[in-house]
């Protein structure tokens, strides 16, 4: 390799660095490092579920799973594997095998992921804005009232924004050049969104609302696409099937409701307002209006 041409991992290091020092300015501005896991009720369930996992891993996995969890939950009952599926607990037993299981180590993981997903947001960004908008957008990203939140606790929720981005743009490639490996990386980036947190099922609006702005009808008869489908009914599907009940439990309404849908709508908007302000809400109306309209006129 020519001394003068740089990996593309180390091309990307400086702006990593950046956006993790973001992140982790904001976690200590919140006190993050001090606090309990108790800052939303399902943040105990989740760390404690990680312990879990991690445990079972150490201890050479003895015999069955769900026996080990029983016994676990009968010291400490906040046990929720079923409620959610398993994919962010594989993500702190990885981290907390090597790692510490204490508060800054996990802080430190919510770190990781969040400035991953930033960085994530940045290259997605690069290609049409330029290093300089994009990071400015990268930046803001960390910037916002919920990441700052969730950054600052043991949540699934910047996992699953980290997966879905990740799926989101492997869609726009298969868009671009309609490889199967582009498919296929959707399927699984999709699947391991959805492995998560049920939440992860939304990116399944991808695809159709893409191909509606786009107006790219041709798309609906590349074969490839089902590749996609395929990997998420296989990966993601037993799961979802076996515990639909368990995770049903945990819904605001056992249901889905043309009332609950309708108090939705006029709910997210007005959240989404308060944590983001009226500037940055009209940052991201101008963002989507500029890239529909890029779409519409077969833009990528």
């Amino acid at each position: 390799m020519s001394p003068l041409r740089r990996p593309p991992w180390l091309a990307h290091a400086p702006v990593a660095v950046l956006l993790f020092a973001v992140v982790l300015g904001f976690q200590i501005k919140g006190d993050a490092y001090l606090a309990e896991f108790g800052s939303h009720p399902d943040e105990a369930a989740h760390y404690v579920t990680g312990l879990v996992v991690r445990d079972y891993l150490a201890a050479g996995l003895p015999g069955n799973p769900v026996t080990f969890a029983e016994r676990y939950y009968d010291y400490y009952p906040k046990v929720a594997l079923g409620n959610w599926p398993p994919g962010f607990y594989a993500i702190q037993a990885l981290w907390t095998l090597p790692f510490s299981t204490g508060r800054m180590s996990m802080m430190l993981l919510m770190a990781t992921l969040t400035s991953a997903t930033a960085l994530v947001v940045w290259r997605g960004a690069e290609r049409d804005l330029g290093w300089q908008a994009a990071l400015f957008g990268a930046a803001l990203f960390t910037a916002f009232g919920l990441i700052q939140q969730y950054a600052s606790m043991v949540m699934t929720e910047i996992p699953v924004a980290l997966f879905s981005t990740l799926a989101m743009l492997s869609f726009g490639r298969w868009m671009d050049h309609q490889r199967a490996r582009d498919s296929m990386l959707f399927g699984l980036l999709a699947s391991m969104a959805i492995m998560t947190k049920g939440s992860g099922f939304a990116i399944a609006l991808v695809p159709p609302l893409a191909i509606l702005f786009t107006r790219r009808w041709h798309l609906l008869t590349r074969l490839n696409l089902a590749y996609a489908a395929v990997i998420v009914i296989v990966l993601a599907g037993p799961w979802t099937w076996k515990f639909r009940d368990v995770a049903r439990a945990g819904w605001e309404q056992p249901t889905m409701t043309l009332d609950y849908t309708l108090r939705g709508l006029a709910y997210f908007p007005a959240g989404l307002l308060r944590s983001a302000s009226i500037i940055i809400t009209l940052f991201g109306v101008t963002g989507v209006a500029w890239s529909l309209s890029g779409a519409w006129r077969n833009e990528g």
